[in-house]
């Protein structure tokens, strides 16, 4: 029997008695959204499948799966979620950029280059979630900050070209001031920023 999930809670289908996937998340569609909801994942067997898929899987008999979640949300519950990431990866970038902050100045460089370069690409992955945000609140709220969030990234954007020619000029006492006096800053700063995002968003 295939058990059936819908956020996180057993879901009861009683339309027919051996429907296909594409009839599930027909009626999931029909009985279960809210607008402006839609389906943003569907699992079966604990495989997270892609809209080709489903297109594939679709005419399968539940009765052929073990279990099938599935997964809804509305663009302002995904930005929050987003925003919550973003939490979390500031707090964990500015712990690592500081221990590197400290490397850096007592000459461990080969040592900390590694870890340095990953969290380049973790700022990297967290400003283009900014950009996301800040198109959507752009798009979607009257009164968006999303001027506020374009100084966020710019000011980013400035402090790496400047941890970039230190780097290249290997002055790493330089780049240790800028990433603790200026990187970590900005992402202590992101928490009051995403607080005011959320605010919009629970009041919408």
């Amino acid at each position: 029997m295939c058990s059936i999930i819908l956020n996180g809670e057993a879901y009861n289908l009683e339309e027919k008695e051996k429907p296909t996937l594409s009839e599930l998340l027909d009626v999931i569609r029909t009985n279960d959204l809210t607008d402006q909801q839609f389906i943003s994942d569907v699992t079966c067997d604990g495989v997270s499948i892609n809209l080709k898929e489903e297109e594939d899987l679709g005419p399968k008999e539940l009765t052929e799966f073990s279990s099938i979640a599935v997964s809804i949300n509305s663009p302002n519950e995904i930005i929050f979620e987003s925003l919550q990431n973003n939490d979390e990866v500031s707090t964990s970038l500015c712990e690592i950029l500081t221990q590197v902050a400290e490397q850096f100045r007592v000459g461990m460089i080969t040592e900390v280059m590694e870890g340095f370069i990953n969290s380049l690409e973790h700022i990297e992955s967290f400003l283009q979630i900014i950009n996301h945000i800040r198109s959507f609140m752009l798009e979607n709220y009257d009164e968006s900050p999303h001027e506020q969030m374009n100084d966020y990234i710019k000011q980013f954007l400035d402090i790496s070209a400047e941890m970039l020619e230190a780097q290249n000029e290997d002055d790493y006492i330089l780049l240790a001031d800028l990433i603790e006096y200026e990187v970590v800053p900005l992402l202590e700063d992101w928490q009051d920023i995403s607080a005011d995002l959320k605010e919009n968003l629970r009041a919408a």
